[in-house]
């Protein structure tokens, strides 16, 4: 008879060890626990549990909910012997979700927070504008990339993002500086130059018991973790600034911060969208050469708060604190307790909350420092 927890243990060190395949690769990771409530378990145990005895024994020893996926296109320079095996194969595709009656349609819904690696574009080159010297955000980068993948080793409900394009080539950065109502920040212009059109490097954790606790003694009222960098890319970069342009429309026509709050929008490029209707900006009025960074939250009542929250007085000084607190968030409600921890009112990695969260992190050894 199969021993199902090290089943389990072998399908998810087999997962997570394929994250450094060259190619495009795709990975998740969502094996919960066995339950171990009194309610389920009663219900285990109870005559009104209609499971069949395999899977019966496959919950109560195992697995709330196993599911776990892989699908990994090789680089051309493998391609070749990857078919050599598996004929006329492009892609290579695997996993469960036993908890699904057909893997085949759930499949693509579950890569919502995967892991999606695309190695193919390791060539990055630095560029110049003239005579303007470019800030080579590429090390960054790296760094960010390097943090993300060390997670891969937390214990717990864990997903993961890389996906890092080729630097954007000269012309398409004149284009959008010409193209943009405020131009093309300096901040976006180098690291689009010199680091990526459009990086993603991010990830998501749910702890297991044992570090939700420590967690929650550093962020209470935090069951989850997501973090990393997802700059707004060259490509969307257009479609971005006139949303932000529509939005202000919209909170001119309200009362209270309303009108305030399309001045501030009117004022700013896109940096990073944060995926539910907020936005962080670049506020590049009055000062272009030194954008502050906002963070515009689209669920305040305007009649009695702003929805503007200043969170960095430049884009490279919030670059530097956001590493520095291991890229949270960047949701408000991840970053604020850093924001109110801080005696500026402004993101600052140097508070106390900020070191006992490096501390916290260095406990699972990952890359981080003070």
């Amino acid at each position: 008879m199969i021993e199902i927890e090290a089943w389990i243990h072998r399908a998810r060190a087999f997962i997570r060890g394929l994250a450094h395949l060259p190619g495009t690769l795709v990975l998740s990771d969502e094996i919960e626990p066995a339950p171990n409530d009194d309610y389920h378990r009663k219900w285990l145990e109870s005559d009104d549990c209609s499971l069949p005895p395999e899977v019966h024994r496959f919950v109560s020893l195992g697995s709330a909910r196993c599911a776990f996926h892989y699908q990994w296109t090789p680089p051309a320079g493998l391609r070749r012997q990857v078919q050599e095996i598996l004929p006329g194969c492009e892609t290579v595709c695997g996993g469960a979700d036993f908890c699904e009656a057909s893997f085949a349609g759930a499949f693509h819904d579950s890569l919502g927070g995967a892991l999606t690696i695309n190695l193919d574009h390791q060539h990055h080159q630095r560029r110049s504008r003239g005579s303007k010297p470019v800030r080579d955000w590429l090390p960054w980068l790296q760094r960010a990339e390097r943090f993300v993948r060390r997670t891969c080793d937390l214990p717990g409900r864990w997903c993961m993002t890389i996906a890092i394009e080729p630097p954007l080539d000269s012309a398409n950065a004149a284009r959008l500086d010409r193209v943009l109502p405020h131009g093309l920040p300096e901040l976006l212009r180098d690291f689009y130059l010199t680091a990526s059109a459009c990086a993603d490097c991010s990830f998501s954790w749910s702890p297991d018991e044992l570090r939700l606790a420590a967690l929650a003694e550093v962020l209470p009222h935090q069951r989850s973790i997501y973090a990393g960098p997802k700059i707004c890319s060259a490509a969307k970069l257009e479609e971005e600034q006139q949303g932000l342009m529509g939005w202000a429309e919209i909170f001119d026509e309200m009362g209270g911060h309303g009108p305030a709050t399309a001045q501030v929008l009117r004022d700013s490029v896109p940096f990073i969208p944060i995926g539910n209707g907020d936005q962080l900006v670049l506020q590049v009025k009055p000062s272009p050469d030194r954008p502050r960074v906002i963070y515009i939250s689209h669920e305040t009542d305007v009649d009695t708060e702003s929805p503007v929250i200043p969170i960095s007085e430049s884009g490279e000084q919030f670059m530097a604190d956001w590493e520095r607190i291991a890229y949270l968030g960047p949701e408000i409600w991840l970053l604020n307790s850093f924001v109110q921890d801080s005696s500026t009112g402004l993101l600052d990695s140097g508070s106390p909350l900020a070191s006992r969260w490096r501390a916290f992190l260095k406990g699972l050894r990952l890359p981080i420092h003070d």
